[in-house]
């Protein structure tokens, strides 16, 4: 299906943007109308496209200060927010019938379709955080890509934590399907994060905590799917990100990448001269700035 801009999806007033940037409304395969923001370099354009990946319950507005820092080197960017999340949500958590697995079947496709059909990439990239680069594999169209930058992501099966971080992690998914299924949905403030989310979501992802391998709710195996990524993968972790993406963690996600050629880079923020990165400091200026350099080159000559 050929996707296009519908103006006539109307989910609230959207900001007059500045030059170069606006705000858009893509379908996703299903015909789901998701906000997205697209910056478009001022003056040449190299025909270099970078997709924002968001995390689990993260708005694609984090991703802006970085957005605006490879539109300055000259890529066009597009940002955009999964269904049920920020701006994509069009009604309430317990009225959606949507897991992970639709974030990457649908969203994700629907959102590199139009890349596709409508920014014709001479290069095309993700930019992927957290739960973005474990549901990118799953993306049925995640060939287009040229390469794939991971933050903080990692799998998140219980045993790749250390020491009693582990039992903490592995007691936390063990009431995750009792606590859904009794709420009918995730409250955001049950872990004190900017988005509700469904009970489909957290059934998935407690599945793949529990369990060394991806599988669907029906119990098929998906490594498949991920052997038949073969984009380059440069994965970036930190070292004060231990709650969320240890590095045996990403080491694990990369071995389910299996026919894509990685490189993972464990960073501590004393070495960077900074006081703190996390699960999300390197999107903020004030704290991921000094890699963004090193960063975008690897995007632009993936190696």
């Amino acid at each position: 299906m050929q996707l296009t801009l519908d103006s006539s999806v109307s989910h609230g007033e959207v900001a007059t943007p500045p030059p170069g940037h606006s705000e858009l409304w893509l379908r996703a395969r299903d015909d789901y109308p998701l906000a997205a923001s697209l910056f478009e370099p001022i003056g040449a354009d190299e025909g270099q496209v970078a997709l924002m990946a968001s995390a689990m319950a993260c708005r694609r507005q984090l991703y802006e200060p970085f957005a605006r820092y490879l539109n300055r080197r000259g890529w066009t960017v597009v940002t955009f927010d999964y269904r049920g999340i920020g701006d994509s949500r069009h009604t309430h958590p317990i009225q959606l019938d949507a897991g992970l697995i639709d974030w990457a079947e649908k969203d994700i496709a629907g959102v590199l379709d139009w890349i596709h059909h409508y920014l014709s990439p001479r290069h095309l990239v993700v930019v992927a955080h957290s739960i973005g680069g474990q549901i990118m594999g799953l993306a049925p169209n995640h060939e287009r890509l040229s390469a794939m930058l991971t933050v903080g992501s990692g799998k998140v099966y219980w045993q790749h934590w250390e020491g009693l971080l582990r039992y903490g992690v592995r007691a936390s998914w063990l009431a995750v399907p009792h606590l859904v299924r009794c709420l009918g949905y995730f409250p955001r403030w049950l872990a004190n994060a900017e988005e509700d989310l469904t009970a489909e979501m957290l059934l998935d992802w407690w599945r793949w905590a529990a369990q060394p391998g991806y599988r669907d709710a029906a119990g098929t195996c998906l490594a498949q799917r991920f052997a038949a990524f073969t984009s380059p993968i440069l994965a970036l972790s930190f070292a004060d990100d231990r709650v969320w993406a240890p590095p045996a963690t990403v080491e694990a996600l990369l071995e389910i990448y299996a026919n894509a050629r990685s490189v993972h880079h464990h960073l501590h923020p004393d070495e960077l001269g900074l006081a703190r990165v996390g699960h999300s400091g390197f999107f903020a200026p004030e704290i991921g700035a000094q890699l963004w350099d090193w960063a975008a080159s690897w995007l632009e000559e993936p190696s």
